[in-house]
């Protein structure tokens, strides 16, 4: 629990926005840095090219997870360890652990999402059944699949200068659809079967705590079986479904 007796209350709301805006400020840079440059257009499609073609090539993919939460404040970041398992086109599970205890899982399998609450002890479901491209949507960061992200984000590519092999930071600025995040920033490195680092940051405080994802010991395999993505947290108690509402097309 944060500790602000120190602190009249309405000094530190009035600092909130403040506080928020220098965090997201950090998080994402949305110019190109001293090490980097900006690619043009036919540079950054030949940047995204090769991005989907090593994923394409490597299907099934573990990495270890660690999540950075921001706190409210930005002073006390929360941080989860687990790790990632993908077996493209259509499964992504996260789990993370506690002390080596399995605390939390979130499986996208399918045309279901699931999330194992480790408060309540149920799990989350949501049917994109009837949303197939809200579905393909979620997915995509998982695939590679850039042209549908550029469907509702604005995609720019920065390449860090002299690095071989060549490291991509992709950022994605929202345009249109569901999703609340304001920015997405992604690292990946050539020939690199999954991005190293993920930022997500929201348009508005209330949707929801900036986070982080970064990912090490990225390894392709030459396959991952079901049981690997049949985890025992998922398999207990269930939320009723909530059916998810498709995309407007414009």
């Amino acid at each position: 629990m944060h500790k602000i007796s120190a602190l009249p209350i309405l000094l530190l709301l009035g600092l909130l926005p403040l506080l928020s805006a220098a965090v997201h400020a950090e998080a994402i840079q949305v110019q190109a840095t001293q090490d980097e440059q900006a690619l043009d257009a036919a540079a950054q499609k030949a940047a995204l090219a090769s991005i989907k073609g090593a994923f394409d090539r490597h299907p099934c993919v573990r990495a270890k997870l660690v999540k950075k939460v921001d706190d409210p404040l930005g002073l006390m970041p929360s941080v989860e360890q687990g790790e990632l398992l993908v077996k493209r086109p259509d499964r992504i599970l996260r789990r993370y652990f506690k002390n080596d205890v399995p605390q939390k899982a979130v499986l996208l399998q399918g045309t279901n999402s699931l999330t194992y609450n480790p408060a309540t002890k149920l799990i989350q479901v949501k049917d994109y059944a009837q949303a197939p491209r809200y579905l393909q949507l979620m997915r995509a960061g998982g695939t590679g699949d850039m042209e549908t992200l550029q469907l509702y984000y604005d995609l720019k590519v920065f390449e860090k200068t002299g690095s071989k092999p060549r490291q991509w930071r992709l950022l994605l600025e929202h345009r249109r659809g569901p999703l609340p995040y304001k920015r997405i920033q992604a690292r990946v490195t050539e020939e690199q079967p999954f991005f190293s680092e993920i930022v997500y940051e929201y348009g508005n405080a209330a949707d929801g705590d900036n986070k982080t994802e970064t990912f090490t010991e990225i390894a392709a395999l030459a396959d991952l079986p079901d049981k690997a993505f049949d985890d025992p947290m998922l398999r207990g108690a269930k939320e009723p479904p909530e059916a998810v509402q498709e995309i407007e097309k414009e």
